[in-house]
């Protein structure tokens, strides 16, 4: 009990120095072309047919991407707060019958705003430093056995909501191939999303550079984000997730249900059918039946956490809540992201698809929140390093911003460990 309580201060510690001391993240504006990032915008022109403004409630607001592009030639400073504002969830893109792209030319707009110093990243803070913690030294923490060659990846989420579940599909895992490796680590993608795309490749690329130097050839990942990340930046990397080897194995079994269920589809798979499907096939091993109508797939609602837009408006986020209790009706929502589960999964039931799986007790099936979240990272990485067996172990610390307490921090761990 004792060491728990110390645990928890120290995560306590790490959450409010984080908060109050960051610093950096504020940048000058300056002026903005709006012609860049909307280069692409020639090559698949939009036609302002207005289909993906009456599905998204940012649109419905600002326009068609051809309408805001030439309010952009006006008033380029509207511009940038505006690429802001978007969600980046692809709803756009799967409705768009033209092959328009726009959340890709809006993180393109981000993306040129912060290499020219100009964008105001301060209503971030947050998410940043949560970030940034998951890729320092007391978060991260690689067990790989003699002989590895898969990786389970499960990401900052489900490491801090349900760490038995992590454990329990290690172990999972290994009773098919013993020699698969653990990596507690972040994908880093709020950074990329807000488009510090400098910094989020130098994070996940030197964790990707690590990974193939130990000659990893498969990926096993629980977070929808994480196979999203790995999919598009992971070259030569062979990315599954959880729930399709879950899915092909039908020893696995689950607690049952009865009643309908309404399962929500991440934005991040909304063009992902194989992991689409083999969640559907989970959820109805359960037992639970699914209405067909409500499950739209490639056009799914996002949750409200995509592109980190709550941080600067939260009326688009709840637009969208809206609209998916307006889609689940009675139903109670499950899902299979742990951001998602958090904000339209069940209050009192399963939320997660991972709750259903994996119990040995009716506790295993509730999931932590904040704070407890960062103590359950710590203490995982715990259960981890105290495994005797022989195998390659490291931990990492990647400098994600000028904060102060990110330097304290790796000024004193550099100097007890230099190496």
């Amino acid at each position: 009990m004792g060491q728990f309580v110390v645990l928890k201060t120290i995560a306590f510690l790490f959450i409010t120095f984080e908060s109050q001391f960051s610093r950096g993240f504020k940048t000058v504006v300056t002026a903005l072309s709006p012609k860049r990032g909307f280069e692409r915008f020639k090559e698949r022109p939009c036609r302002g047919c207005g289909r993906c403004v009456r599905a998204c409630a940012f649109l419905s607001e600002y326009g068609t991407p051809k309408e805001i592009l030439e309010l952009g030639e006006k008033e380029p400073e509207k511009l940038l707060r505006i690429a802001y504002h978007c969600s980046l969830c692809g709803l756009c893109t799967a409705i768009c019958k033209d092959g328009c792209d726009p959340p890709r030319d809006f993180l393109n707009l981000r993306r040129n705003a912060v290499v020219a110093e100009n964008a105001d990243l301060t209503p971030y803070k947050a998410v940043l430093s949560y970030e940034a913690l998951g890729v320092s030294r007391p978060f991260t923490w690689a067990h790989l056995p003699s002989g590895c060659r898969t990786l389970f990846f499960p990401g900052c989420g489900i490491s801090g909501t349900r760490p038995e579940k992590v454990i329990a599909i290690w172990n999972y895992l290994r009773k098919g191939e013993p020699s698969t490796g653990i990596v507690l680590d972040c994908c880093t993608k709020p950074s990329h999303d807000l488009g510090r795309q400098e910094v989020f490749e130098r994070a996940f690329g030197e964790l990707y550079s690590w990974i193939i130097k130990m000659a990893i050839e498969k990926i096993v990942v629980a977070c929808p984000n994480c196979f999203k990340v790995f999919s598009q930046y992971g070259t030569g990397l062979e990315v599954v997730s959880i729930y399709e080897i879950m899915a092909e194995d039908h020893e696995v079994k689950p607690m049952q249900m009865d009643g309908s269920r309404y399962l929500h589809h991440p934005c991040a798979t909304r063009f992902e059918a194989e992991v689409q499907k083999a969640a559907a096939a989970l959820l109805a091993r359960s037992g639970a039946s699914l209405n067909p109508g409500a499950q739209k797939g490639k056009q799914t609602l996002c949750c409200g956490e995509g592109g980190a837009v709550e941080a600067v408006c939260a009326n688009y986020p709840h637009a969208w809540r809206k609209a998916i209790a307006l889609r689940k009706k009675e139903q109670e929502a499950i899902t299979y992201c742990s951001g998602c589960a958090s904000r339209v999964g069940s209050s009192d039931g399963p939320s997660h698809i991972l709750d259903l799986y994996f119990n040995k007790e009716s506790r295993d099936a509730r999931s932590s929140r904040w704070p407890m979240t960062y103590v359950n990272r710590l203490i995982l990485k715990r259960r981890v390093k105290k495994l005797s067996e022989v195998a390659v172990t490291r931990q990492r610390h990647v400098v994600m911003g000028k904060t102060l307490w990110q330097r304290i921090v790796g000024w004193i761990l550099d100097r007890r460990n230099p190496s």
